[in-house]
């Protein structure tokens, strides 16, 4: 579980840059002994020297360092000194170096070892802890919180970087940290905008280049935790069954980017981009793990010195979303996709390669999957010595729901719905999976249309679209309307598959 490790390490260096309310008395000697329990919960190593001047707890030399798992590296960060000051009403000012160098010496037991130099940049930061030492609030604000890459070294050859930073522009944030047998933490954050800037030259073996920039405005993230005060972070089901749990939600109101890469020699791809708003949440606890996120009002346009024309597609709304169980038991969980894309357009120099005459519709097109499901995990997928010397399939489904399809571009549409069970006792009828037991319902209007103009603009030949018609032939029969097919594929008890009634195995 090197990439949850990495996680913890974020969060960890995270939470001593952002903050959280609460009423109470808090001292600096108590903000100090805090941090220095949650971090060492993560695997690092925290070092300073204390000393106390009037009201105020200095840690001079602070030293954040963490070794990755398996001997495959280190992590370190120089935080240099933290002034801790009691202001003298329950509540602690804390101030950080403007500057914080951040170095990761990766060395993998396969693949390239890489060096990663980085600088953590504050602008005009302020924290302030409120509370008590059972639950401290920090509010925090930034004219601007900047990441900076400076050396990226891969394999003893050096990438050179022109420039390579993100900044986050009139922060501000409210997080708070509540302690006991499980560490509790809520993150509230805002941000006027984010830029980023990346300009980069590969080594020579590799050759080529590229900048990539661009930025997000309004952006907001809400998020909550719980941790176990003792946890391996290698063993994400360990962690899980004692009570690990995090949820995230990020969202921008409008977005835009532009990239140039260059390969070896002349060859050069310009890209460029722009969405209206952006979303993304993450979740994940002992029920599951759940992603979903979109956008909206998106444009991309590219331009390739391998293609004569500009390539420009744009989309009215895309979202997606994924759960499935996140460790293995004996009942079966929920299990989902979803894929959706709305009105898809692309450039007319586009349409024009294969349709000059504009046969095809040029009706924006749709795509929409999403299907739910009861699944039950056997292996530990998320451990990888469990993985090791796994055999077999992963996990089996119980149920299937298509609870929505539909496809439709250039004047033709497929929509359908349906539902399955599976039978885990029957493993012959379906050779190596759970026989299915079910049906799904399927219509197809304008195919034949999409047919004839297919086979009248040279894309299709006309001995494969008599195949095309025969096959719709087969599995559908005319529906209600002008060139409508409908389908109905079951499967029964039996383990046969039947087409409208009519038996096909």
């Amino acid at each position: 579980m090197t990439g949850l490790r990495k996680l913890g390490s974020v969060s960890a260096l995270a939470f001593l840059m952002t903050p959280a309310a609460t009423l109470a008395d808090v001292t600096a000697q108590q903000v100090w002994i805090d941090w220095q329990e949650y971090i060492t919960n993560y695997g690092y190593t925290l070092t300073g020297t204390e000393s106390t001047s009037g009201d105020t707890l200095t840690v001079s030399d602070t030293i954040m360092r963490m070794e990755l798992p398996e001997g495959e590296g280190t992590v370190e960060m120089q935080v240099g000194d933290i002034h801790l000051r009691n202001l003298g009403d329950g509540r602690v000012s804390v101030d950080f170096a403007e500057t914080m160098p951040m170095t990761a010496n990766m060395t993998p037991k396969t693949g390239a070892a890489v060096q990663l130099g980085l600088s953590y940049l504050l602008d005009d930061f302020e924290m302030i802890v409120s509370g008590d030492a059972a639950q401290m609030a920090y509010t925090y604000s930034a004219d601007a919180v900047t990441v900076r890459l400076n050396q990226v070294t891969a394999d003893r050859e050096t990438v050179k970087i022109n420039k390579a930073e993100a900044t986050m522009a009139d922060l501000e944030g409210l997080s708070t940290m509540t302690t006991g047998n499980i560490r509790n933490m809520t993150q509230r954050l805002s941000a006027q905008s984010m830029a980023y800037d990346v300009d980069m030259v590969l080594p020579e073996a590799e050759g080529g280049a590229f900048k990539v920039s661009g930025g997000l405005n309004t952006l907001t993230f809400a998020g909550e935790g719980s941790y176990p005060n003792a946890f391996d972070t290698t063993d994400l089901s360990k962690m899980l069954a004692a009570g690990f749990a995090f949820t995230g939600d990020f969202a921008y109101a409008d977005g835009q980017s532009a990239a140039k890469i260059t390969e070896t020699g002349e060859k050069t791809i310009d890209m460029t981009s722009q969405s209206a708003t952006g979303r993304l949440s993450v979740a994940m606890d002992a029920d599951g793990l759940r992603y979903a996120g979109g956008s909206t009002g998106g444009k991309t346009t590219a331009l390739s010195s391998d293609f004569p024309l500009p390539i420009e597609v744009a989309f009215n709304a895309f979202d997606f979303a994924l759960a499935m169980p996140s460790t293995p038991g004996d009942e079966a969980r929920d299990a989902a996709l979803r894929v959706g894309l709305s009105d898809l357009t692309m450039s007319e120099m586009l349409w024009g390669l294969f349709d000059p005459t504009g046969k095809l519709p040029r009706d924006p097109a749709t795509l929409l999957v999403d299907v739910s499901s009861k699944v039950k995990l056997f292996a530990d997928i998320f451990n990888p010595e469990a993985m090791k010397g796994f055999t077999g399939p992963v996990g089996e489904p119980e149920s299937l729901t298509i609870n929505a399809l539909r496809l439709d571009v250039a004047g033709a549409e497929l929509t359908g719905s349906g539902d399955f069970t599976f039978d885990k006792t029957d493993t012959s009828s379906f050779p190596g999976t759970p026989a299915p037991e079910g049906s799904v319902d399927l219509k197809l209007t304008g195919a034949n249309a999409l047919i004839d103009n297919l086979i009248e603009i040279g894309l299709l030949p006309a001995d494969k679209a008599m195949g095309a018609r025969m096959m719709m032939g087969l599995f559908a029969v005319p529906g209600d309307g002008e060139d409508t097919l409908k389908s109905k594929i079951e499967v029964n008890d039996q383990g046969h598959v039947l087409a409208n009634g009519q038996r096909l195995k």
